[in-house]
């Protein structure tokens, strides 16, 4: 036993230590050999016991990574329904966007480019369908699948414009806007150019671009990327919907007049453009990550050098989704132009750098495929198989990715047939919406081109 005194002393030591880092030793007043025994056999329970679950713990990691890699992604755990019959005709290309509480879809063609210009739009809550009030302009169609904007309130959509008898009117176009509380129409604006030589085109109104390749809103301003009427390049601009101003254009610096912004992808606050045939050819063919906010615009380096061996492919897509850019194509080598294989990128907005992600799964490639970004996972629906010497193969897809695409995972079976391009398909917050299309892509044989008009809904649980 320990008597007061001795503790008295003790704790008047530890009252004089100070610093904790310097705390003197104690008077050694070791135990009983009985207490060391008792410690010693404790202290090899506790090391037995802590070993123990040291292994139980890495065999249970070990278990949830293999169920982890095996199991399907969160995304692709969803179920279909279908959607109600919609009102329109079967049709290819059309423009579709989500309102917040409706699927607008507008315009398109037949399968044998017939222009379409009626619309209807799809409520999900009741699953209906309303026709959209008759167009009321002139147009010859949507210019390049219309670029469909939600600004909010409205949506916009770009019309081509009858050529003019002295053929100068191949590039005019129109901006409209479709109210759908009022269900009414409006003309944004008219682009009209003369050409006075074969390279220089010359507005006839205040509009500072004449070949309007993607558009989206960002902050409250319609941002568009096009064709510039007399540098030879390209530009992205700013517009006021409201006051119909226009802002500074901002080149894409080294895009010269070949590219094609034809793939786009906006995250709300910054929109990357890029040409279809980025990453494959034996040609630079950059992306531009822009930033209205701050005016500015940024070249994003290849993942990896241009190589003659290899050709560029139909089929790529761009998506936005989880604070990052995703990119699905596909190459081929210049020898074998039929074996077809898939890539996959994503671009993290911080760094402008692309990184080598996992393809989807399954057959070579996918042209046309529609790519849905939301906020569980990346999807690609739809598309055709092809292939050199009109082969073909029957594999459509339905796929989801997690975000950073890493694992993809095959979806339910879908109700309505797959096997289409040309489909419009939108995230609404809650599902995806799948609309239209056809099952020819045109470059394809097939015994029976058919036009669709029916849709399909997928709710990620």
């Amino acid at each position: 036993m320990t008597d007061r005194r001795t503790i008295d002393d003790d704790l008047r030591r530890i009252a004089r230590w100070g610093d904790p880092g310097q705390v003197p030793e104690l008077p050694d007043r070791s135990p009983p050999a009985c207490y060391a025994a008792i410690e010693t056999r404790s202290s090899r329970s506790r090391v037995l016991v802590v070993a123990a679950l040291v292994v139980a713990i890495l065999a249970s990691s070990a278990m949830l990574s293999l169920r982890k890699s095996s199991a399907p992604v969160a995304a692709a755990q969803g179920t279909w329904r279908h959607m109600a019959n919609s009102p329109l005709s079967p049709r290819v290309n059309p423009a579709g966007l989500w309102t917040g509480s409706e699927l607008l879809v507008f315009g398109g063609s037949t399968v044998d480019e017939r222009p379409l210009l009626d619309g209807a739009a799809y409520t999900s809550k009741t699953d209906s369908w309303r026709k959209l009030a008759p167009f009321p302009f002139e147009g010859a169609g949507l210019w390049r699948d219309g670029l469909p904007v939600w600004t909010g309130s409205e949506a916009l959509f770009f019309i081509r414009v009858a050529p003019l008898q002295s053929g100068t009117g191949t590039r005019d176009w129109d901006m409209v806007a479709y109210d759908p509380k009022g269900d009414r129409w409006r003309r944004v604006l008219e682009a009209r150019f003369t050409e006075p030589r074969e390279d220089v085109l010359v507005p006839n109104s205040p509009v500072p671009l004449h070949l309007p390749w993607a558009a989206a809103w960002i902050e409250g301003s319609l941002v568009i990327v096009g064709g510039h009427p007399d540098a030879g390049s390209h530009v992205w601009v700013k517009m006021n919907i409201g006051d119909k101003s226009w802002g500074p254009t901002v080149p894409l610096p080294d895009s010269g007049p070949n590219f094609r912004a034809t793939l786009m992808a906006t995250d709300g606050r910054r929109m990357l453009s890029s040409d279809d045939g980025i990453f494959v050819a034996d040609r630079d063919v950059p992306a531009f990550l822009i930033h209205p906010s701050a005016g500015s615009v940024a070249r994003v380096p290849l993942p990896q050098k241009p190589s003659r061996r290899y050709l560029n492919s139909t089929g790529s897509r761009l998506a936005a989704a989880g604070g990052r850019f995703v990119h699905i194509g596909a190459i081929s080598r210049i020898e074998r132009p039929g074996d077809l294989r898939r890539t996959a990128y994503v671009l993290n907005p911080a760094s402008a750098r692309w990184r080598r992600a996992t393809p989807p799964p399954d057959s070579p490639v996918l042209p046309s495929a529609a790519l849905v970004g939301t906020p569980y996972g990346i999807f690609l629906l739809g598309g055709l198989e092809g292939g050199a010497g009109g082969l073909e193969w029957d594999g459509a897809t339905a796929v989801a990715a997690d975000l950073e695409l890493r694992r993809w995972s095959k979806l339910r079976r879908p109700p309505i047939d797959l096997h289409r391009v040309g489909h419009v398909a939108v995230w609404t917050g809650h599902e995806i919406l799948v609309w239209g299309g056809s099952n020819d892509s045109g470059n394809m044989p097939r015994a029976k081109v058919l036009p669709f008009r029916d849709g399909a809904r997928y709710r990620i649980p």
